[in-house]
């Protein structure tokens, strides 16, 4: 279960929020950015997506990525960023992944721990044969690696893969 709060400091409104973690409390504490003076509707707002964010990644965190597709990771993912990015810059990651990253993967068929750089290489060079430039590809790149990452960091997949 997740609760959360907001609090006040310099003028700025934080939420934090406290989950489980194999049977251990942790808490998190997060900027708004919003300045306390008629934002707390905001900031509550703010902190119930917070909350939503604590709960799938509590559920994520049992599961076992040796069983978890990378098409349903991406997914997941995308739900825990939400709340901790920017509203177009989600718009972009959610775009990024449902235009080819989702597709690519679903070809493929892989879990999250079967993918491997040749398999990225392989989406690189899909966006690259469209006519895209160089710096489309960036993109998708800088998208997969906070995703990979995230998953290493979390312990869903080891880190095999090489994530520059």
């Amino acid at each position: 279960m997740v609760t959360g709060s907001i609090y006040e400091r310099k003028g700025i409104y934080y939420a934090i929020v406290s989950y489980y973690v194999d049977g251990r409390r942790k808490q998190k504490s997060v900027s708004t950015g919003l300045p306390v003076k008629g934002n707390k509707r905001r900031a509550l707002e703010f902190l119930e997506n917070l909350k939503r964010t604590y709960e799938t990644k509590e559920s994520m965190e049992n599961m076992d990525g040796s069983r978890l597709l990378m098409t349903d990771y991406m997914d997941e993912w995308l739900k825990i960023v939400k709340p901790l990015v920017e509203r177009t810059t989600y718009k972009s990651y959610g775009n990024m992944v449902s235009a080819r990253i989702r597709p690519h993967f679903e070809k493929l068929n892989l879990l999250l721990t079967e993918v491997e750089p040749k398999h990225i290489k392989m989406l690189y060079d899909e966006i690259l044969e469209q006519g895209y430039t160089t710096n489309t590809v960036i993109h998708y790149h800088a998208v997969l690696h906070q995703a990979l990452a995230y998953a290493v960091k979390n312990d869903y997949i080891l880190s095999n893969l090489r994530i520059e």
